[in-house]
């Protein structure tokens, strides 16, 4: 695979995920069929999957079993180079992930915060990886956000709302002709401090995973 052919040349991350997880790293190289990242510690060797942005908005390039390669460590300044290699790997370009949705007969209102700055947004479906929203702003690709996400349910047996805080990344951006934008937010795990909100973190996740399959049952 020439990835210079189907990848958006500005693409500046890729996304990689294990059964748990949702990780983007920085691409400093591209070259032939392989792509180079780093990150600021060591990588898992269980990713299952990942995707890059593919060219002229035709959606994401995503790939199964990536075969990643650790090929540097600079320990002054703490930075991990790796190699993802694409030759033989098989790819499809879709623009969502194979992920169950809920979509809300009226939208949902939340606020998230980009560069400490509070936006209010409305979300019309969500999915155990990302959400799409409805806003009045325009947020430009890969650009991070933080969500503290708030889904009502009428599960007695369950607290009345459910809780996920998580970041989020923007794969999206249409305009609409009444000025309002649709947006896509890929989750991306956030990095944790302690083991209590690395805990907290994937309860939240459980928790929306039963939200969907309820609504979705």
């Amino acid at each position: 695979m020439e990835l210079k052919q189907i990848m958006d040349p500005y693409t500046r991350h890729v996304f990689l995920s294990t059964d748990e997880y949702s990780y983007i790293f920085p691409i400093v190289h591209v070259e032939d069929s392989y792509l180079y990242f780093v990150s600021k510690e060591s990588i898992a060797d269980d990713f299952l999957e990942g995707h890059v942005t593919a060219q002229n908005d035709a959606g994401q390039v995503m790939f199964k079993q990536p075969k990643i390669e650790s090929m540097l460590h600079q320990s002054e300044e703490n930075v991990w180079v790796h190699r993802l290699n694409f030759s033989g790997m098989d790819y499809d370009i879709s623009n969502r992930r194979e992920y169950n949705r809920h979509t809300f007969e009226e939208p949902l209102s939340t606020v998230l915060k980009v560069f400490d700055v509070t936006m209010d947004a409305q979300i019309k479906n969500i999915s155990e990886g990302g959400l799409r929203l409805r806003m009045d702003a325009m947020l430009k690709k890969e650009v991070f956000c933080q969500l503290n996400i708030m889904l009502p349910t009428d599960d007695a047996a369950e607290d009345r709302h459910v809780y996920f805080s998580t970041n989020g990344m923007v794969v999206y951006n249409d305009p609409g002709e009444d000025g309002i934008y649709t947006v896509g937010l890929a989750f991306v795990t956030p990095q944790f401090a302690s083991e209590d909100e690395k805990n907290a973190y994937l309860d939240g996740k459980e928790a929306l995973r039963r939200f969907i399959q309820r609504k979705q049952g």
